[in-house]
């Protein structure tokens, strides 16, 4: 493994020991072994994970901000980050039209 797979691994760990309440949104192609992982880490924390290719995923439109404090966003290694700014671009417009405050953290 790569220094900044192990980081992002060991980064979503540490988040979710402390949050297990976050909207966890995992983002990379499923035949990864890195991005499985971080969705593997994911669902031991939290219920509220969800393993999207893009922001065009469907997925995206189910979850609700309105109940959500944290929105935690971690991408594999390959993922470019224009996806992922997509992405947070989305669910802060969601946020704002449910009159939520999302905190966001992105890797």
């Amino acid at each position: 493994l790569c220094k900044e797979t192990i980081y992002r691994q060991n980064e979503l760990n540490e988040l979710l020991s402390n949050n297990n309440n976050a909207y966890v949104i995992i983002v990379g192609d499923k035949k990864s072994h890195n991005t499985n992982s971080l969705y593997e880490i994911a669902i031991k924390y939290t219920n509220n994970v969800i393993y999207i290719l893009d922001d065009q995923d469907n997925e995206l439109n189910k979850v609700i901000i309105s109940d959500i404090k944290t929105v935690i966003i971690a991408s594999g290694t390959s993922t470019p980050i224009e996806v992922v700014n997509k992405i947070v671009d989305k669910m802060e417009a969601k946020a704002e039209k449910n009159k939520g405050k999302v905190w966001f953290r992105c890797y």
